[in-house]
């Protein structure tokens, strides 16, 4: 009888295994290698770079043990990730990490796009963006003046910029000059919360927003036009891709632990791979908050082992929350464990069972 369990224990946890390996845990950021045919999505929840095959199935890891990695931009056969105060660069062949830079950030790295030259620039979410030679690891900081919550970029070669988009309310589309290196707006919106951003081979730029629960927007090329809605169910769209190969616009839905490809030449999705089965999620009311937000979460499985947990940028755990029964919500106020005020800023909102990340969603403390 002993050996019967111990070899379903060992059943159950090789299963867990297999599941945590296909499956994504708060997806971010989407690259595509039209050599290899396979996508490149970074997962933050698990820490992991997942490989994603023609039939949008997940395939392999080609990392682990990655630490806040959001961003990703492949440079012929190297993928960079950012991983909070360091950029790397793995071999998408072998997984060999082939490039690791330490920034002096002031938050977190998060979007990474490249120029026709090669060079890399990535966010600070500061509001920083830097310029990284790959050649020599010379970096420098070429603007500083975007807001707070600065996510993504995205290289618009035709008119020798960047386009920067922000998490905040009403949001513009910023636009980094690479001829100067000055700064200013293109698109004023009352939409605002962006996340990521791309383009299209025809200059069209889609932009993701976590307003309504998820929104992607496709804007014509010249950020004139109000924008249209991508039709789709998101959850906290995050990085967006335009693969240009075969018109497929790939949607990370952070909180949705599910990745969405679009056929944006018919308008339609074509597959929404591998959605998290388990059925988990965490969200918050409102977001942005001050003083309180309402954390709500639904699984089938609630238990004595589900916990909430609240990070902040630096990764630290300020908060926990355990539960039982049939509770779904809970009221953070605002204070660590100590009962403590914590200062203003991103906070991350973790729904963890027997130890495992199941859900987490991004939430904003403003005073």
């Amino acid at each position: 009888m002993k050996k019967i369990i111990f070899i379903m224990l060992i059943c159950f946890a090789v299963l867990n295994v297999v599941f945590a390996q296909n499956s994504y845990q708060n997806p971010e950021s989407v690259a595509f290698s039209s050599e290899n045919n396979v996508y490149f999505i970074s997962n933050y929840g698990s820490g992991r770079v997942v490989v994603v095959d023609e039939n949008y199935a997940i395939v392999d890891t080609l990392v682990s043990g990655l630490n806040e990695c959001l961003g990703i931009h492949l440079i012929g056969n190297t993928l960079y990730v950012s991983c909070n105060n360091r950029l790397k660069g793995f071999d998408i062949d072998t997984g060999d990490c082939v490039f690791d830079l330490l920034l002096p950030v002031e938050n977190w790295l998060d979007g990474i796009t490249s120029d026709a030259s090669g060079n890399l620039f990535v966010v600070d979410t500061s509001g920083r963006i830097f310029i990284v030679t790959i050649s020599n690891q010379n970096y420098t900081v070429i603007a500083d003046t975007f807001p707070n919550y600065t996510q993504d970029i995205e290289f618009d070669e035709a008119n020798n910029r960047l386009l920067v988009v922000a998490w905040s309310n009403n949001s513009p589309i910023y636009y980094l000059d690479l001829s100067d290196y000055s700064t200013g707006q293109i698109y004023g919106t009352n939409i605002g919360y962006f996340d990521g951003i791309s383009m299209d081979d025809e200059g069209n730029v889609y932009v993701s927003s976590h307003t309504n629960s998820g929104t992607v927007f496709k804007f014509e090329s010249t950020l004139t036009e109000d924008p249209v809605e991508i039709e789709g169910n998101f959850n906290d769209p995050a990085g967006l891709y335009y693969n240009s190969f075969n018109d497929i616009l790939a949607v990370p839905n952070f909180a949705g632990n599910s990745v969405e490809f679009i056929d944006i030449a018919g308008t339609q999705s074509v597959n929404k791979t591998l959605e998290n089965t388990k059925q988990i999620e965490v969200t918050n009311f409102p977001n942005p908050f001050n003083p309180t937000t309402t954390i709500s979460f639904e699984t089938t499985n609630l238990h004595e082992n589900t916990r909430i947990e609240i990070y902040n940028i630096k990764g630290q755990r300020i908060r926990q929350f355990s539960f039982f029964n049939n509770q779904s919500s809970i009221v953070w106020d605002g204070t660590n464990q100590a009962s403590q005020q914590v200062s203003s800023g991103l906070y991350y909102v973790i729904l963890t069972q027997n130890g495992e990340v199941k859900a987490a969603n991004k939430m904003i403390l403003m005073k």
